[in-house]
């Protein structure tokens, strides 16, 4: 299979600039971490420990366990482009996160991660060319029922956001102020952004951070994937 190489700049910057949600756009908790992977490497250090929070920066409008282009036996790897320059591990995948550890890797070194997050700041909007029917299960769902089913119906111009894509052609949307698992938006029914060389690359969020836990439990952190890190995708 071919692989492609990208250098991603996640929009830490860009985050800082955000204005508050609207009304309509709903946030979740983030979802609980599994505890498991590969033991921690030995250049993770543990640092101190620091009690006091931040509260300064910005939180995500929803947190995703999963990485940014997922689909059905696609895998990434993960590769470290920049210099030997410590790297923060915080505790949880934020921006207001905790420094517990540092990890330094060397040029063209793969990056062993265990644990994937994705936080949307900023979905991607899409509005209905006509009246159209939404329909899918209510987000976070463990098993469906009849009461977990979601439908709604759009008038012209009414907006649908996308938050994440989950592979197989399915998206995390929201309307009518809730969140919901259902086929993507697609350009017969709406007017938005669908240029992409395939699914997992078109539907993207506006704005959102991409975070890796590395090391095990109680003995690593959280980094971002930024342009310090190449990312190949097969």
């Amino acid at each position: 299979m071919t692989s492609r190489k990208y250098c991603f700049l996640i929009s830490v910057l860009v985050v800082s600039a955000c204005a508050a949600p609207k009304e309509e756009l709903v946030g979740v908790a983030p979802p609980t971490e599994s505890v498991g992977g590969p033991t921690r490497s030995d250049r993770i250090e543990l640092g101190p420990e620091v009690v006091a929070r931040p509260t300064n920066n910005p939180e995500p409008l929803v947190s995703i366990e999963g990485w940014p282009f997922q689909d059905e036996a696609r895998r990434f790897t993960l590769t470290w482009n920049s210099g030997n320059e410590p790297v923060v591990l915080v505790d949880i995948p934020s921006l207001n996160g905790v420094p517990v550890a540092e990890a330094v890797f060397k040029p063209r070194e793969v990056i062993r991660w265990s644990q994937t997050s994705v936080g949307v700041f900023r979905p991607s909007i899409y509005r209905a060319k006509a009246t159209t029917e939404v329909e899918g299960y209510n987000y976070g769902s463990s098993y469906r029922t009849e009461n977990d089913q979601f439908y709604a119906e759009l008038k012209k111009g009414e907006q649908v956001f996308l938050y994440h894509y989950l592979g197989e052609g399915q998206c995390l949307l929201q309307a009518k102020g809730q969140l919901f698992e259902s086929i993507c938006p697609t350009s017969d029914k709406f007017a938005g952004n669908f240029k992409g060389s395939d699914s997992a690359m078109m539907y993207q969020p506006a704005e959102r951070i991409w975070w890796v836990f590395l090391g095990s439990a109680g003995s690593g952190g959280w980094m971002i994937v930024d342009d310090r890190v190449a990312v190949d995708i097969e």
